[in-house]
């Protein structure tokens, strides 16, 4: 697994990420390790964050995942997420348990995450090339978020590192 690790790092500094830091943490349960940037979350209301990380497995699996999170003053209760791009519309309907929800200090937390499967892929290169990308969490309230410049960057190069991992299995 340390391999891995050192493959993603040298491509980290290849492709010049040197904006964005991606961490690995190993989980104390499973001994996965989750490779991933650090969130732009901070303890203000009403935010979204939308970023995708990769997971490698105690049996060294590769997969890629997206995460979808809110935090703000009012439940969402969030059930599907669309995600509205330049060209396209996706619709994503995670199992319920994928969903996590918590409140800390009057604030509330709702995040999704999925494994994303390879038809997923040209999603996130749309997601990449858009100008606009806007992702509607529906559920009992409404919440429109509008992914960032500095989130397709990172998406772009977890993207890069999740395809050279792969090559590399």
């Amino acid at each position: 697994m340390k391999k891995i690790l050192l493959g993603l790092t040298v491509l980290v500094i290849i492709t010049g990420c040197t904006k964005i830091s991606i961490q690995a943490h190993q989980d104390l349960y499973d001994s996965s390790i989750t490779l991933s940037h650090e969130s732009n979350i901070d303890d203000d209301s009403n935010q979204g964050e939308f970023y995708t990380y990769i997971n490698v497995d105690e049996n060294e699996a590769i997969s890629l995942n997206l995460k979808m999170q809110y935090s703000g003053d009012d439940w969402l209760q969030t059930k599907h997420y669309l995600i509205s791009t330049d060209h396209h519309h996706y619709t994503i309907e995670p199992y319920e348990t994928n969903f996590n929800r918590y409140k800390q200090n009057g604030i509330v937390w709702e995040y999704c995450e999925i494994e994303l499967q390879e038809d997923h892929i040209s999603m996130l290169y749309d997601i990449m090339n858009s100008n606009n990308v806007v992702v509607n969490y529906k559920g009992i309230t409404d919440y429109s978020y509008t992914v960032t410049a500095n989130e397709k960057f990172i998406i772009q190069n977890v993207l890069l590192s999740y395809e050279a991992l792969k090559t590399k299995n």
